[in-house]
């Protein structure tokens, strides 16, 4: 899968350049890269022609790539992964399957290791976003709200309680 990008700036001094690349073993149309930092590395999830359904990737601004990568815990061979902060740090999803309806599980990718981010009470914790301080956001799914509760855990990276962190809610619409 080739990501391409285009676009014209009007009235811009500086010229924007925009790179794009092949993930090794992605499946046609199965790519998304929700994710880069300011270094240049891209984070995101394709399928795969080896059967998984979703396994991450990590390509670095030199172009290498570290694909799959599948949360050691997920048995639904679905993992993403969305938003690499400066630090390098990652965080995302496993376990999404649209047939079966399995909950999702959030975890942090950091130095190679998966560690688990679920809040407790909850049968889907979705991590979206990790700031360069720590502080990781999401949301949350009792599995009988209407609406999805979002949530800010402060500075849980390298806490080992997995269940630490404020929660303050909030609210999302959900689409279905």
């Amino acid at each position: 899968m080739t990501l391409a990008i285009s676009t014209t700036v009007a009235g811009a001094s500086d010229s924007i350049v925009f790179t794009s690349f092949d993930v090794p073993n992605a499946t046609l149309n199965s790519c998304f890269y929700p994710g880069v930092n300011v270094f240049g590395v891209v984070v995101g999830a394709c399928g795969t022609t080896s059967g998984a359904t979703l396994v991450g990737f990590i390509r670095s601004p030199s172009g290498h790539f570290k694909t799959p990568i599948l949360d050691p815990n997920d048995n639904q061979n679905s993992t993403g992964l969305f938003r690499p902060n400066d630090l390098g740090v990652i965080v995302d999803v496993y376990g999404f399957s649209p047939t079966i309806g399995a909950p999702l599980h959030s975890f942090v990718l950091k130095n190679g290791q998966f560690i688990e981010r679920d809040l407790a009470g909850f049968s889907a914790t979705a991590a979206r976003g990790l700031n360069n301080n720590g502080d990781l956001a999401g949301n949350v799914d009792s599995g009988n709200e209407t609406y999805l509760t979002g949530f800010v855990a402060r500075s849980h990276v390298g806490i080992t309680n997995t269940r630490s962190g404020r929660l303050n809610r909030g609210w999302e619409r959900r689409t279905s």
